[in-house]
Protein backbone atom coordinates (compact mmCIF):
# COMPACT_ATOMS: atom_id res chain seq x y z
CA UNK A 1 0.00 0.00 0.00
CA UNK A 2 2.95 2.68 1.14
CA UNK A 3 4.49 1.46 -2.48
CA UNK A 4 1.34 2.78 -4.19
CA UNK A 5 1.08 5.72 -2.91
CA UNK A 6 4.64 6.52 -3.39
CA UNK A 7 4.05 5.45 -6.72
CA UNK A 8 1.15 8.33 -7.41
CA UNK A 9 2.78 10.63 -5.68
CA UNK A 10 5.82 10.05 -7.89
CA UNK A 11 3.34 10.24 -11.34
CA UNK A 12 1.09 13.37 -10.29
CA UNK A 13 4.72 15.13 -9.46
CA UNK A 14 5.93 14.48 -13.08
CA UNK A 15 2.61 15.10 -14.44
CA UNK A 16 3.04 18.79 -12.79
CA UNK A 17 6.35 19.52 -13.73
CA UNK A 18 5.48 18.45 -17.58
CA UNK A 19 2.76 20.71 -17.30
CA UNK A 20 4.00 23.08 -15.84
CA UNK A 21 7.22 23.34 -18.77
CA UNK A 22 4.75 23.10 -21.23
CA UNK A 23 3.39 26.16 -20.17
CA UNK A 24 6.36 28.03 -20.03
CA UNK A 25 7.90 27.20 -23.06
CA UNK A 26 4.64 27.93 -24.53
CA UNK A 27 4.71 31.07 -22.51
CA UNK A 28 8.11 32.17 -24.20
CA UNK A 29 7.57 31.07 -27.42
CA UNK A 30 4.25 32.76 -28.06
CA UNK A 31 1.98 29.75 -28.35
CA UNK A 32 -0.18 30.35 -25.32
CA UNK A 33 -1.27 33.68 -23.63
CA UNK A 34 -1.70 33.42 -20.32
CA UNK A 35 -5.34 34.50 -19.50
CA UNK A 36 -4.32 38.10 -17.95
CA UNK A 37 -2.51 39.33 -21.25
CA UNK A 38 -6.03 38.47 -23.21
CA UNK A 39 -7.94 41.85 -24.11
CA UNK A 40 -5.06 44.28 -23.29
CA UNK A 41 -4.35 45.86 -26.75
CA UNK A 42 -5.95 48.56 -27.43
CA UNK A 43 -7.18 50.64 -30.54
CA UNK A 44 -6.86 54.73 -30.36
CA UNK A 45 -7.51 57.26 -32.75
CA UNK A 46 -4.67 60.41 -32.68
CA UNK A 47 -5.39 63.41 -32.38
CA UNK A 48 -8.43 62.13 -29.58
CA UNK A 49 -9.79 65.99 -30.50
CA UNK A 50 -9.27 68.82 -31.57
CA UNK A 51 -10.88 72.57 -33.20
CA UNK A 52 -11.06 72.62 -37.08
CA UNK A 53 -12.64 75.92 -39.06
CA UNK A 54 -15.13 74.74 -41.76
CA UNK A 55 -14.06 73.47 -45.65
CA UNK A 56 -10.75 72.53 -43.55
CA UNK A 57 -8.96 68.96 -43.79
CA UNK A 58 -7.53 67.30 -40.65
CA UNK A 59 -5.77 63.77 -40.43
CA UNK A 60 -6.02 61.16 -37.76
CA UNK A 61 -4.45 57.95 -37.23
CA UNK A 62 -5.72 54.88 -36.28
CA UNK A 63 -3.16 53.88 -33.53
CA UNK A 64 -3.03 50.02 -31.90
CA UNK A 65 -1.09 48.86 -29.39
CA UNK A 66 -0.63 45.23 -29.14
CA UNK A 67 0.33 45.25 -24.88
CA UNK A 68 3.17 43.32 -25.44
CA UNK A 69 1.16 40.68 -27.76
CA UNK A 70 2.52 39.62 -30.68
CA UNK A 71 -0.39 39.92 -33.65
CA UNK A 72 -1.40 38.71 -37.13
CA UNK A 73 -4.48 41.40 -38.30
CA UNK A 74 -6.22 44.34 -36.88
CA UNK A 75 -9.51 45.46 -38.20
CA UNK A 76 -11.23 48.72 -38.20
CA UNK A 77 -14.68 49.75 -38.18
CA UNK A 78 -15.34 53.23 -37.37
CA UNK A 79 -18.99 55.24 -37.72
CA UNK A 80 -18.63 59.27 -38.35
CA UNK A 81 -21.44 61.72 -39.30
CA UNK A 82 -21.94 62.88 -42.80
CA UNK A 83 -23.56 66.00 -41.66
CA UNK A 84 -20.72 67.64 -40.04
CA UNK A 85 -17.66 65.41 -41.78
CA UNK A 86 -16.31 64.01 -45.59
CA UNK A 87 -13.59 61.48 -46.21
CA UNK A 88 -11.01 62.50 -48.23
CA UNK A 89 -9.70 60.07 -50.75
CA UNK A 90 -6.11 59.40 -50.65
CA UNK A 91 -5.73 57.05 -53.69
CA UNK A 92 -7.07 57.82 -57.01
CA UNK A 93 -5.57 54.83 -58.49
CA UNK A 94 -8.06 52.49 -56.40
CA UNK A 95 -12.01 52.57 -56.98
CA UNK A 96 -13.88 54.26 -54.10
CA UNK A 97 -13.17 56.25 -51.25
CA UNK A 98 -9.63 55.18 -49.78
CA UNK A 99 -8.07 55.81 -46.30
CA UNK A 100 -4.17 55.61 -46.09
CA UNK A 101 -2.75 52.56 -44.93
CA UNK A 102 0.00 52.31 -42.10
CA UNK A 103 3.02 50.17 -42.24
CA UNK A 104 2.64 47.86 -39.37
CA UNK A 105 0.73 45.30 -41.56
CA UNK A 106 1.66 45.56 -44.88
CA UNK A 107 -0.72 43.52 -46.53
CA UNK A 108 -3.91 45.45 -46.26
CA UNK A 109 -6.99 43.47 -47.37
CA UNK A 110 -10.49 45.97 -46.97
CA UNK A 111 -10.12 49.93 -47.59
CA UNK A 112 -13.75 50.87 -48.00
CA UNK A 113 -15.57 54.14 -47.17
CA UNK A 114 -19.29 53.46 -47.41
CA UNK A 115 -21.75 56.76 -46.84
CA UNK A 116 -20.42 57.16 -42.59
CA UNK A 117 -18.57 54.36 -42.02
CA UNK A 118 -15.00 53.31 -42.58
CA UNK A 119 -13.57 50.02 -42.33
CA UNK A 120 -9.87 48.89 -42.86
CA UNK A 121 -8.36 45.92 -41.98
CA UNK A 122 -4.52 44.42 -42.40
CA UNK A 123 -2.64 41.65 -41.74
CA UNK A 124 1.38 40.95 -41.61
CA UNK A 125 2.68 39.44 -44.29
CA UNK A 126 1.37 36.16 -44.90
CA UNK A 127 4.20 34.69 -47.90
CA UNK A 128 7.24 35.52 -45.24
CA UNK A 129 8.84 32.69 -44.18
CA UNK A 130 8.31 32.73 -41.29
CA UNK A 131 5.73 34.77 -40.30
CA UNK A 132 6.71 38.24 -38.63
CA UNK A 133 3.84 38.95 -36.12
CA UNK A 134 3.93 42.82 -34.90
CA UNK A 135 4.08 43.84 -31.57
CA UNK A 136 4.17 47.61 -29.85
CA UNK A 137 2.34 50.61 -30.91
CA UNK A 138 1.65 51.77 -34.57
CA UNK A 139 -0.41 53.37 -36.78
CA UNK A 140 -2.85 51.24 -38.27
CA UNK A 141 -4.46 53.70 -41.07
CA UNK A 142 -4.25 57.57 -41.42
CA UNK A 143 -7.90 59.16 -42.28
CA UNK A 144 -8.34 62.67 -43.74
CA UNK A 145 -11.28 64.24 -43.11
CA UNK A 146 -13.00 67.68 -44.31
CA UNK A 147 -15.16 69.44 -42.39
CA UNK A 148 -18.63 70.39 -43.30
CA UNK A 149 -20.29 72.71 -40.96
CA UNK A 150 -19.96 74.11 -37.70
CA UNK A 151 -21.07 71.86 -34.39
CA UNK A 152 -20.00 72.15 -30.96
CA UNK A 153 -18.85 68.37 -31.04
CA UNK A 154 -19.15 65.57 -33.27
CA UNK A 155 -17.86 62.02 -33.15
CA UNK A 156 -15.37 59.20 -34.80
CA UNK A 157 -16.18 56.06 -32.72
CA UNK A 158 -15.25 52.30 -33.20
CA UNK A 159 -18.09 49.65 -34.01
CA UNK A 160 -17.07 47.14 -31.15
CA UNK A 161 -18.51 44.49 -29.06
CA UNK A 162 -15.82 42.26 -26.82
CA UNK A 163 -14.64 39.26 -28.26
CA UNK A 164 -16.71 39.00 -31.03
CA UNK A 165 -15.17 38.48 -33.79
CA UNK A 166 -17.92 39.27 -36.42
CA UNK A 167 -16.80 41.02 -39.82
CA UNK A 168 -17.85 44.43 -38.54
CA UNK A 169 -16.24 44.24 -35.34
CA UNK A 170 -13.23 46.14 -34.87
CA UNK A 171 -10.81 43.64 -33.22
CA UNK A 172 -6.63 42.88 -33.25
CA UNK A 173 -5.88 39.29 -33.89
CA UNK A 174 -2.90 37.90 -32.13
CA UNK A 175 -0.50 35.43 -33.53
CA UNK A 176 -2.26 33.39 -31.45
CA UNK A 177 -5.33 33.83 -33.23
CA UNK A 178 -6.75 35.18 -30.18
CA UNK A 179 -9.18 39.04 -30.34
CA UNK A 180 -7.14 40.87 -27.69
CA UNK A 181 -8.76 44.39 -28.34
CA UNK A 182 -10.13 46.12 -25.33
CA UNK A 183 -12.38 49.15 -25.73
CA UNK A 184 -11.19 51.11 -27.83
CA UNK A 185 -11.10 55.11 -27.47
CA UNK A 186 -13.35 57.59 -29.47
CA UNK A 187 -12.79 60.84 -31.23
CA UNK A 188 -14.56 64.16 -30.81
CA UNK A 189 -14.22 67.09 -32.71
CA UNK A 190 -15.29 70.93 -32.68
CA UNK A 191 -16.22 72.63 -36.10
CA UNK A 192 -16.11 76.66 -36.36
CA UNK A 193 -17.25 78.98 -38.60
CA UNK A 194 -15.13 82.25 -38.75
CA UNK A 195 -16.80 86.23 -38.39
CA UNK A 196 -14.80 88.99 -39.25
CA UNK A 197 -16.32 91.74 -37.38
CA UNK A 198 -15.80 95.77 -38.23
CA UNK A 199 -17.08 98.78 -36.41
CA UNK A 200 -16.32 102.30 -35.84
CA UNK A 201 -16.55 104.23 -32.77
CA UNK A 202 -18.80 107.53 -33.36
CA UNK A 203 -16.72 111.03 -32.19
CA UNK A 204 -13.51 109.64 -31.88
CA UNK A 205 -10.89 112.36 -32.82
CA UNK A 206 -7.82 109.84 -32.40
CA UNK A 207 -9.95 107.93 -35.57
CA UNK A 208 -8.72 105.05 -32.51
CA UNK A 209 -11.38 102.33 -32.97
CA UNK A 210 -10.07 99.91 -30.38
CA UNK A 211 -12.32 98.74 -27.74
CA UNK A 212 -12.77 95.78 -25.56
CA UNK A 213 -15.20 93.66 -23.64
CA UNK A 214 -17.99 93.82 -27.14
CA UNK A 215 -20.62 91.57 -26.35
CA UNK A 216 -21.93 90.06 -29.16
CA UNK A 217 -25.24 87.88 -29.18
CA UNK A 218 -26.80 85.70 -31.75
CA UNK A 219 -30.12 84.55 -32.19
CA UNK A 220 -32.37 82.23 -34.67
CA UNK A 221 -33.88 84.68 -36.97
CA UNK A 222 -37.24 86.31 -35.17
CA UNK A 223 -36.60 84.50 -32.46
CA UNK A 224 -35.51 86.34 -28.54
CA UNK A 225 -33.47 82.98 -27.36
CA UNK A 226 -29.69 83.36 -27.54
CA UNK A 227 -27.85 80.38 -28.73
CA UNK A 228 -24.47 81.68 -29.08
CA UNK A 229 -22.98 84.88 -26.76
CA UNK A 230 -19.04 85.91 -26.89
CA UNK A 231 -18.83 88.79 -24.14
CA UNK A 232 -14.73 89.16 -24.54
CA UNK A 233 -14.47 90.19 -28.58
CA UNK A 234 -11.95 92.97 -28.77
CA UNK A 235 -11.41 95.08 -32.13
CA UNK A 236 -8.09 96.49 -33.43
CA UNK A 237 -7.29 100.40 -33.96
CA UNK A 238 -8.86 99.66 -37.34
CA UNK A 239 -12.52 98.45 -35.60
CA UNK A 240 -11.54 94.90 -36.55
CA UNK A 241 -11.63 91.71 -34.55
CA UNK A 242 -11.60 88.12 -36.12
CA UNK A 243 -12.95 84.72 -33.98
CA UNK A 244 -14.32 81.41 -34.34
CA UNK A 245 -18.23 80.64 -33.53
CA UNK A 246 -20.20 77.34 -33.60
CA UNK A 247 -23.04 77.89 -35.83
CA UNK A 248 -24.50 76.12 -38.65
CA UNK A 249 -25.98 76.68 -42.05
CA UNK A 250 -28.88 78.94 -41.61
CA UNK A 251 -30.11 82.27 -41.62
CA UNK A 252 -29.13 84.45 -37.79
CA UNK A 253 -29.87 88.03 -35.83
CA UNK A 254 -26.54 89.21 -34.83
CA UNK A 255 -27.17 91.58 -31.56
CA UNK A 256 -24.13 93.67 -31.09
CA UNK A 257 -22.81 96.28 -27.68
CA UNK A 258 -19.94 97.96 -27.42
CA UNK A 259 -19.53 99.23 -24.34
CA UNK A 260 -20.73 103.28 -23.61
CA UNK A 261 -21.93 102.85 -26.97
CA UNK A 262 -25.71 101.81 -28.22
CA UNK A 263 -26.38 98.34 -29.26
CA UNK A 264 -26.81 97.59 -33.07
CA UNK A 265 -28.80 94.44 -34.31
CA UNK A 266 -28.30 92.79 -37.67
CA UNK A 267 -31.46 90.67 -38.95
CA UNK A 268 -31.80 87.81 -41.03
CA UNK A 269 -27.75 87.30 -42.26
CA UNK A 270 -26.95 84.33 -43.85
CA UNK A 271 -24.31 81.99 -42.02
CA UNK A 272 -21.03 81.86 -44.53
CA UNK A 273 -17.48 80.73 -43.58
CA UNK A 274 -15.99 83.34 -42.95
CA UNK A 275 -18.46 85.45 -42.71
CA UNK A 276 -18.33 89.32 -42.52
CA UNK A 277 -20.05 91.52 -40.02
CA UNK A 278 -19.78 95.28 -40.87
CA UNK A 279 -21.47 96.92 -38.01
CA UNK A 280 -20.63 100.40 -39.01
CA UNK A 281 -20.74 103.56 -37.02
CA UNK A 282 -21.79 102.55 -32.78
CA UNK A 283 -23.15 105.68 -31.55
CA UNK A 284 -21.66 107.09 -28.14
CA UNK A 285 -23.12 108.53 -25.47
CA UNK A 286 -24.69 104.80 -23.10
CA UNK A 287 -21.91 105.82 -20.11
CA UNK A 288 -23.83 103.93 -17.88
CA UNK A 289 -24.52 100.61 -20.15
CA UNK A 290 -28.25 100.58 -19.88
CA UNK A 291 -28.56 100.57 -23.87
CA UNK A 292 -30.15 104.47 -24.08
CA UNK A 293 -28.62 108.23 -23.81
CA UNK A 294 -30.06 110.16 -20.95
CA UNK A 295 -30.06 112.63 -18.81
CA UNK A 296 -30.15 110.94 -15.25
CA UNK A 297 -27.57 107.83 -16.69
CA UNK A 298 -25.46 110.01 -18.92
CA UNK A 299 -25.36 113.41 -18.72
CA UNK A 300 -24.66 113.31 -14.63
CA UNK A 301 -21.44 111.42 -15.37
CA UNK A 302 -20.28 114.02 -17.52
CA UNK A 303 -20.86 116.77 -14.58
CA UNK A 304 -18.68 114.67 -12.96
CA UNK A 305 -15.87 114.85 -14.77
CA UNK A 306 -16.77 118.55 -16.19
CA UNK A 307 -13.37 120.32 -17.28
CA UNK A 308 -10.90 117.66 -15.99
CA UNK A 309 -8.09 116.54 -17.79
CA UNK A 310 -6.58 112.81 -18.29
CA UNK A 311 -4.46 114.03 -15.83
CA UNK A 312 -6.52 115.55 -13.30
CA UNK A 313 -7.77 113.87 -10.00
CA UNK A 314 -11.05 112.65 -10.52
CA UNK A 315 -10.81 111.81 -13.99
CA UNK A 316 -13.66 110.00 -15.74
CA UNK A 317 -12.09 108.05 -19.63
CA UNK A 318 -15.88 106.82 -19.84
CA UNK A 319 -17.16 111.07 -19.94
CA UNK A 320 -14.43 111.51 -22.06
CA UNK A 321 -17.01 110.64 -25.18
CA UNK A 322 -14.92 111.90 -28.19
CA UNK A 323 -11.65 110.43 -26.56
CA UNK A 324 -9.55 113.80 -26.49
CA UNK A 325 -8.71 113.17 -23.14
CA UNK A 326 -10.40 116.18 -21.60
CA UNK A 327 -13.94 116.32 -20.94
CA UNK A 328 -15.83 119.49 -21.98
CA UNK A 329 -18.72 121.01 -24.21
CA UNK A 330 -17.14 118.40 -26.74
CA UNK A 331 -18.59 115.43 -25.45
CA UNK A 332 -22.23 117.16 -24.21
CA UNK A 333 -22.47 117.43 -28.41
CA UNK A 334 -21.78 114.36 -29.22
CA UNK A 335 -23.60 112.79 -26.14
CA UNK A 336 -26.52 115.48 -27.60
CA UNK A 337 -26.80 113.69 -31.06
CA UNK A 338 -27.94 110.44 -29.71
CA UNK A 339 -30.15 112.24 -27.06
CA UNK A 340 -33.23 109.54 -25.69
CA UNK A 341 -32.33 107.42 -28.31
CA UNK A 342 -32.02 103.79 -27.65
CA UNK A 343 -30.43 100.83 -28.78
CA UNK A 344 -31.33 98.03 -30.47
CA UNK A 345 -33.33 95.51 -28.08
Amino acid sequence: MKRKKLTYLIVGSTLIVAVGLIYFFGIRTGKIIPRADVDVATMALNPASGTYQTGQTFDVNIVINTGGIATDAATANLNFDTNYLDVVDMDATRTGIQITPGTIYPNMMTNIVNSNRITFEATIDLNADPLVPFTGTGTLATIRFRTKQAVASTNVTFYYVEDSRDMDNSQIISHASDTILYQPGVGTYQITNTINLSLQLQGNVNHNNSATGIDLRVYQTGQSTIIFEKTDISTDTAGNAQFPVNLAAGNYDFWLKVPYYLAQKKTNIAMANPLTLAFGEQRAGDLNNDNQVSQSGDYSKIILSWRKRSTDAGFDPISDVNKDSQVNMSDVQLLLTNWRVRGAQ
